[in-house]
């Protein structure tokens, strides 16, 4: 079985989150702004990086909202989502840019809008009831790395 960490934000501006849609075939779906850690690399690295490649946005990693799995049926692979609250690093600009080859868009879309989205994993709802609840105590402190 094949394992990997993935790591994805929530930001959110002017009530619209920001996500990032995937096609594979003819399926097309949307993502939290995220990716693989690389051998040696800390979960707030990966998210630094992958949320710039993804979006071009630098972002400040804030606490662990989520943490989830997803095991393919045949349990050839297995994913470790870990999804973390993010921060704009650098004041709000206006365009997106790409550089992963496997996104087909990055925008901001109506968080009201998604409960109607193709979303993997499929924790929607569950960003939508953090969101809505307004409570800043959800989610847990991110540590870092520890061992010097």
């Amino acid at each position: 079985m094949i394992q990997r960490i993935r790591v994805s934000g929530v930001l959110v501006s002017d009530n619209k989150i920001l996500l990032v849609s995937h096609k594979k075939k003819d399926d097309e779906y949307w993502l939290l702004p995220g990716g693989g850690v690389d051998v040696g690399e800390t979960l707030e690295v990966a998210l630094l990086r992958e949320f710039l490649e993804e979006t071009g946005i630098h972002v400040k990693v804030e606490k662990v909202l989520f943490l989830s799995d997803t095991i393919y049926p045949d349990a050839s692979k297995q994913i470790h989502h870990i999804i973390f609250a993010v921060s704009e690093a650098v004041s709000s600009v206006d365009r997106i840019s790409i550089s992963d080859a496997d996104i087909v868009q990055a925008k901001y879309i109506e968080i009201s809008k998604l409960k109607d989205l193709k979303f993997y994993p499929p924790v929607n709802e569950k960003i939508m009831e953090f969101l809505h609840s307004g409570d800043q105590r959800y989610g847990a402190e991110y540590l870092g790395k520890l061992w010097e």
